[in-house]
């Protein structure tokens, strides 16, 4: 009982907001530039969830990834597809707009492309993550719960990140 109640006093001391003026997105690896929304590393205690904002940029795409739990992806700004599949190959490409919602499931290869040639694309993605990744880890060990093809394969598809002109960040507009 007291172990719980230190843990619900540190989720209630933990961050509450997070200001549009106060986000800096970062170049990836994996082609995109991101930046945390709700995360432990930015002062939240929100028990395992997590959420970021990442941008592609024109004509440019995230590197293919696989990850344990599912992801859920809404599109803020920008058009695009998603490839989804159990291998790295031969898996469904999905077409996605603003205000459209992207469920990636357990352990699905995935990769997101930015369709447009002149806009970058945003989008938030939310994972319960932690939580699922210590129980993943404990019952999984050894395997990989995190898989990224190798470097070469991962620039090849996402490219320099660092060669893209970024616009400057603009709070999102509503329908």
């Amino acid at each position: 009982m007291r172990r719980l109640g230190r843990e619900q006093a540190a989720r209630r001391a933990g961050r509450l907001h997070t200001s549009w003026d106060d986000l800096e997105l970062v170049n990836t690896p994996r082609g995109t530039r991101t930046t945390f929304l709700l995360d432990r590393a930015i002062g939240y205690q929100a028990s395992g969830i997590t959420m970021a904002m990442f941008e592609i940029a024109p004509g440019r795409a995230q590197s293919m990834h696989r990850h344990p739990g599912e992801a859920w992806l809404y599109v803020v700004e920008g058009e695009g597809h998603s490839y989804l599949g159990t291998e790295p190959e031969g898996g469904t490409d999905h077409r996605w707009r603003k205000g459209d919602l992207i469920v990636v499931d357990h352990f699905l290869w995935h990769q997101h492309f930015n369709d447009s040639a002149e806009h970058t694309a945003k989008v938030v993605r939310i994972h319960m993550f932690d939580s699922l990744l210590e129980t993943m880890r404990a019952l999984c060990d050894p395997l990989v719960l995190f898989e990224e093809p190798p470097t070469a394969v991962r620039d090849s598809q996402a490219g320099d990140p660092t060669t893209v002109d970024w616009p400057a960040l603009e709070r999102p507009t509503w329908p």
